[in-house]
């Protein structure tokens, strides 16, 4: 009888360990992602590192990274870039409703340093700086458009400038800006600005000024990034995790006190974007978690298609699905 229990226990050993083989071998779930778009295999003088993607209202994917501006025609990348001369480091990007792109650009690296904001009208190429415009400053961070195509710009050190296609305005901690460093710009459905900075958040309504720390209920005064959904909630990404705040209570995300996995860690979260059924998509340092309101899923490269695990921007397109842009070229997750 012992002899037939060992045997028995024997061939459950070997059946489980077997199982656990397989399902490790099975390696990552690919499904629902594409290939990734390695940019720099595709485009001269491009980096892989993404910052920023964007679609305009013709359903034409718009990128920026280390030196170039580039679109995707359907078959691949086509690097925009003046001359393929290596422009500064490229960051943000914004759509008006006139279908102009324009472009932030930050880090000089090349043998053009002075261009702050590129616009772009489908014909040619308009760059503003400090040497021919009023804008604030020449590295820019961030920006955002608002409902009458005032182009709102932040910069790293000298506050932020608003462009109405013909006068300028700054504005900066003089006028009621916590910090001249700005990291990133939204604007909520009442029109009012939103200002993450280095040192917290500030907000506009257009006369007056409200700022915000952790004293107030932020996880971190170091803002990567600002979205705004669908209720007028507000999401900060942080240095240290993910805040909400719905206008009265501040809600704070975080490895130490949600559910993500504890092996996973959210800090600091570089990137937010939000899909029509409002499930927050984050991007952080290891990859990218969805939040539905009541749990977390993770992806990271390895236990998805996920190419690599820094994740600098995520886009939602018209059909719900999400482009990733990494440090080492652009993912798209299929909805």
């Amino acid at each position: 009888m012992r002899t037939v229990q060992l045997k028995l226990m024997g061939w459950l050993l070997l059946g489980t360990i077997l199982y656990a083989c397989k399902k490790e071998a099975q390696g990552p779930n690919l499904t629902g992602w594409s290939t990734p778009y390695q940019i720099n295999n595709q485009i001269e003088n491009s980096n892989p590192e993404i910052r920023a993607i964007s679609q305009d209202k013709q359903g034409i994917f718009w990128i920026v990274s280390g030196g170039l501006v580039a679109h995707y025609n359907g078959s691949g990348w086509v690097n925009d870039t003046v001359s393929k001369s290596m422009w500064p480091f490229g960051t943000c990007i914004a759509i008006d409703s006139h279908n102009n792109k324009w472009f932030g650009f930050n880090q000089a690296q090349g043998p053009i340093v002075n261009i702050g904001l590129i616009e772009y009208n489908g014909l040619k190429w308009i760059s503003y700086d400090t040497t021919n415009s009023g804008i604030a400053g020449n590295l820019i961070s961030s920006l955002a458009i608002d409902t009458l195509d005032n182009v709102w710009i932040g910069t790293n050190a000298n506050g932020v400038s608003k462009f109405d296609g013909s006068n300028w305005t700054t504005y900066n901690t003089g006028n009621g800006l916590i910090s001249n460093q700005v990291t990133s710009v939204a604007i909520d459905r009442e029109g009012n600005k939103w200002f993450g900075t280095k040192n917290g958040v500030s907000f506009f309504d257009g006369t007056h000024w409200t700022s915000y720390t952790k004293t107030n209920g932020l996880s971190d005064n170091d803002i990567f990034t600002i979205v705004i959904d669908k209720q007028d909630n507000k999401w900060f990404g942080t240095l240290n995790g993910l805040t909400k705040y719905d206008g009265t209570h501040w809600i704070v995300y975080n490895n130490t006190n949600s559910g993500i996995n504890s092996g996973i860690v959210i800090n600091p979260v570089y990137s937010i974007a939000i899909d029509d059924n409002q499930n927050i998509w984050v991007g952080f340092e290891g990859g990218v978690t969805k939040y539905n309101g009541s749990s977390w899923v993770t992806y990271t490269p390895s236990n998805s298609g996920l190419s690599y695990g820094e994740v600098y921007c995520i886009y939602i397109d018209t059909q719900g699905n999400k482009w990733i842009g990494t440090d080492n070229g652009i993912n798209e997750f299929k909805n």
